[in-house]
């Protein structure tokens, strides 16, 4: 007789638990990788490209590549980062150009001298940032004005300011600013180590109180307001942090092109927004996470990469690149309807 068939109380102990447990995990495992589609879909994506850039060009595949790929991508994952915040709390934040620009500007005119000075400008310059934009803050959350207009304005201005600064391109940065920003930890670059300290500092940030309150306001301000957040200052540090990311990212792109331009800071308007849609952040604000953003910002370097390496003529990079956005922004929009109904 069957021990295992007969008495019940003959069963062999474990016999069903480890299916039972191995279920249990699968489940699980699917539950995750359903929650968070959007960022799987976007990492499968940069494997996808990055697997096409090696075999197109199998030298790619070295941690000298990393470091020189991620320095390349790094002033769009800063602008980006400040873009997620303000797109999650339920606007746009346009001026990240103008705050760009502005801060390269000062960088390539005012870093140069006593390191007294540099020191100086360098706690300046992303004060500025701040100040620029606590100011689209103050101009949507208490004054009500659609961000959209508000932060078109602001990007205006602050371009001429940096006319103002740096009429026409060029400006020094000093050697030694550019070292530091180009130093390596054993073979890992500074480029590198800030994406990694990003995502971190998102992590904690998004489990913090002002992190989760972002997303609330922006997934419905009404509500978030009577369950006691205070909005109006949730969306002002929103574009405060924008303002002062974009700040750090001019100066990380003053440090990588020893120089600056009056009008540098426009092409990362729009990709920031792209890197941010790619990542899987909806543009109606509450839902995505800035991890998914890093992989949407090297998906756009990586696909301007794919297109050297195939020998294409350039068009085919913003070609691709909007396609690839629409295809996010459709994706998102069918997830949304799906989950409402």
């Amino acid at each position: 007789m069957n021990a295992t068939s007969g008495d019940p109380r003959l069963t062999v102990p474990g016999a069903e638990e480890i299916p039972a447990a191995s279920r249990s995990l699968a489940t699980r495992m699917l539950r995750v990788i359903k929650g968070r589609r959007e960022i799987f879909t976007v990492y499968a994506i940069a494997l996808v490209l990055l697997a096409i850039d090696v075999y197109l060009q199998p030298e790619v595949l070295s941690i000298r590549q990393l470091n020189v790929q991620t320095a390349a991508t790094l002033t769009l994952i800063i602008v980006a980062a400040g873009q997620t915040l303000v797109i999650l709390s339920g606007g746009i934040d346009l001026s990240v150009g103008g705050i760009v620009t502005l801060s390269s500007c000062f960088a390539a005119t005012r870093l140069s001298g006593e390191h007294g000075s540099m020191a100086i400008w360098l706690v300046l310059i992303p004060l500025i940032g701040l100040g620029a934009g606590i100011l689209n803050g103050l101009l949507i959350a208490y004054r009500g004005m659609q961000s959209f207009v508000v932060t078109l304005a602001t990007w205006s201005i602050w371009n001429g300011v940096a006319l103002i600064v740096l009429p026409q391109e060029g400006g020094t940065v000093p050697p030694s600013f550019t070292r530091a920003m180009n130093t390596k930890v054993g073979e890992i670059g500074i480029p590198v180590l800030a994406v990694l300290f990003l995502a971190l500092l998102w992590v904690w940030f998004r489990s913090a109180p002002w992190g989760s309150r972002i997303a609330a306001v922006g997934s419905n301000p009404r509500s978030a307001f009577l369950s006691g957040i205070p909005v109006r200052f949730t969306l002002l540090l929103a574009y405060a942090l924008s303002g002062m990311l974009a700040a750090i990212a001019g100066l990380f792109l003053v440090s990588q092109t020893s120089g600056a331009s009056p009008l540098v800071g426009g092409e990362y308007v729009l990709s920031s927004v792209a890197a941010v849609v790619v990542g899987g952040v909806a543009l109606s604000g509450g839902r995505g996470s800035f991890v998914g953003v890093i992989a949407g910002a090297y998906v756009l370097t990586l696909i301007s990469s794919v297109v050297f390496g195939l020998g294409l003529e350039s068009y085919w990079q913003p070609l691709l690149t909007g396609i690839l956005l629409v295809s996010a922004v459709a994706a998102s929009t069918f997830v949304n309807r799906n989950s409402e109904g």
